[in-house]
């Protein structure tokens, strides 16, 4: 009876211990279930956050693979591209939509990046066939599967072009403004040194005239009146260069360009410096064709050729000569020069005549003054009429000035 009754007792603990079993099992299935159930939410979640992301992010994200050819972009994306929906993009590659200018270098960097895994950060310009370039701020990297294996990349854009317009819009302010400092420097320049100079001299003279007039002779009288003359020529026209660089860079010349018959412009203003060059014995020589018409302001081309003779007579020693000429080509250009027979230049000064802030002014022949000024003028007047102006010359050997302007066919 007791072995019946341990036997007995033996099969309940069993029972028990296999209750117990079961309990824990049926237990570690409910845990299990739970866990299944937060990672299934969990992952349902991260689904929903990254569809958010790809949905409305205003910033360019995309997936490619290892031919670089779209698997998935964002709306953001899309919307770039001119797509109705991101799925239109799946198989095509960045020579769907960019120029080669920018496919090109995009694709190399890809594959960079894919034979590498080092990730690719950098500013980029996008060019397109039917819109104007923008500019994104990218970073393109490697692609992993389950096994560390790279399968392609991916990489998210900022468009910055509003900020690169901007950058540059800002960088010729700057340059602008340098050269406004630079221009407002010649010009102080000008006046403390070059302006300050010729008065001195011709208030010498008159200082002499008014203290010892009765100790000279007629001939004396001539010498110092022409001194006088020749001060004031040089002061007026300095004067006079000074204030049309000033308008020159305040933008208050109104370029009006007509129809201009150049030869008789060039004996205008050829009479203009006849005084002077009589009076150092230099003879002008007008070789320019009667038939010859350009297209340009009367006012700018009368200055730019009043300054081009006047330093040639200026630098031109007594009984030198000056030939203005003429020629045209068959681009609709006409091409005039102002040669004369003078000092000419040093290589170093030439590369120097038409750089603001350069000091590149020199004495005539007879103690004239230059400041350089009127050159610079020259340059902005027939650059402002479409044209180009050259330099030749030798020191010793004189000086050839080229500028070329626009023909016109008639007289409006």
């Amino acid at each position: 009876m007791a072995d019946e009754a341990n036997a007995g007792n033996s099969l309940l603990q069993k029972l028990r211990e296999i209750e117990q079993e079961n309990e824990k099992l049926q237990a570690q299935i409910i845990q299990e279930k739970i866990r299944s159930q937060e990672e299934i939410d969990l992952l349902k979640y991260e689904q929903y956050l990254l569809s958010a992301l790809m949905n409305y992010s205003p910033d360019h994200i995309y997936f490619k693979d290892r031919e670089s050819r779209f698997v998935r972009i964002n709306q953001s994306h899309a919307l770039v591209f001119g797509l109705s929906s991101p799925e239109q993009a799946v198989g095509k590659t960045d020579f769907d939509f960019f120029t080669d200018e920018h496919a090109q270098g995009a694709f190399r960097d890809e594959q960079e990046t894919i034979k590498t895994g080092i990730p690719i950060t950098k500013e980029e310009k996008q060019t397109w066939a039917d819109r104007p370039d923008t500019w994104v701020a990218t970073s393109k990297m490697p692609l992993f599967d389950v096994d560390k294996n790279i399968i392609g990349t991916f990489g998210i854009s900022v468009d910055i072009t509003e900020r690169k317009q901007i950058e540059e819009e800002l960088k010729i302010k700057n340059e602008e403004l340098k050269a406004i400092n630079a221009a407002k420097d010649k010009i102080f320049s000008i006046i403390a040194h070059d302006l300050k100079s010729p008065f001195q001299g011709f208030l010498g003279l008159t200082e002499i005239l008014a203290d010892s007039t009765e100790d000279f002779s007629k001939e004396e009288m001539v010498d110092i009146g022409t001194e006088m003359y020749q001060a004031t020529v040089n002061l007026f026209a300095l004067i006079k260069n000074l204030l049309q660089w000033a308008q020159m860079q305040n933008g208050s010349i109104i370029f009006q360009p007509k129809t201009i018959q150049l030869a008789h412009l060039v004996i205008e203003v050829i009479e203009s410096c006849r005084q002077r060059s009589k009076q150092k014995g230099i003879r002008i020589f007008n070789q320019v064709p009667e038939t010859f018409l350009v297209e340009a302001d009367e006012t700018l081309l009368n200055s730019v050729l009043l300054n081009l003779l006047s330093n040639a007579i200026k630098f031109t020693h007594r009984g030198g000569t000056v030939v203005v000429k003429a020629h045209g080509n068959a681009d609709q250009i006409i091409e005039i020069s102002v040669t004369d027979t003078g000092t000419g230049m040093s290589q170093e000064l030439v590369e120097k005549l038409f750089v603001i802030g350069e000091k590149t002014g020199k004495v005539g022949t007879e103690g004239e003054l230059s400041t350089g000024l009127g050159l610079l003028l020259c340059k902005e007047f027939i650059e402002k009429m479409g044209g180009q102006i050259l330099v030749e010359s030798e020191e010793g050997k004189g000086s050839t000035f080229r500028f070329s302007l626009k023909r016109a066919e008639k007289i409006a």
